[in-house]
């Protein structure tokens, strides 16, 4: 099917030249949270304001089998996540599952690390990555990197 994206500017961000936008779009294909914030930190950091929103449209495609074999453990109607916590200190509640306090200041900060390693990794570095930079305990327990949702 066919995708594209729309994107909301304003402030700083209204002066990236379309061929930039396009450009740091393709690095994020299907994350357009990252697109938004990439474009905010390719301004002027110190322009008075800097707002983007990016949305991604697509149409279906007609659906595919499977490339391969799911795992039989894994629900049709689940999702599968893994994840690298970015907690920050900005946070007003604890939360049982982080492992440590953030290093992060705030929450910008902490989308900013997210950015930087989401940027930065290949596939592969993924374990390694999340047991050295993730606030969440389960980077502390081998085999617990990915999990169920139960939701889909």
């Amino acid at each position: 099917g066919e995708r594209w994206r729309l994107a909301l500017l304003c402030g700083a961000t209204a002066t990236i030249a379309d061929e930039s936008l396009v450009k740091s779009t393709a690095r994020h294909h299907r994350r357009p949270k990252a697109s938004a914030l990439r474009w905010c930190l390719d301004t002027d950091q110190s322009a008075a304001s800097c707002s983007a929103v990016c949305l991604g449209i697509g149409t279906s495609k007609e659906p595919q089998p499977p490339a391969k074999k799911a795992k039989a453990s894994v629900s049709p109607y689940g999702v599968r996540v893994r994840h690298i916590l970015f907690r920050h200190q900005q946070l007003k509640q604890g939360d049982p599952m982080a492992r440590r306090e953030g290093s992060a200041r705030g929450a910008q900060e902490a989308e900013e690390a997210a950015l930087r390693t989401l940027e930065a990794m290949q596939p592969a570095q993924f374990p390694q990555l999340c047991r050295q930079l993730s606030d969440c305990q389960t980077a502390d327990q081998p085999g617990m990197l990915a999990g169920d949702l139960g939701w889909g």
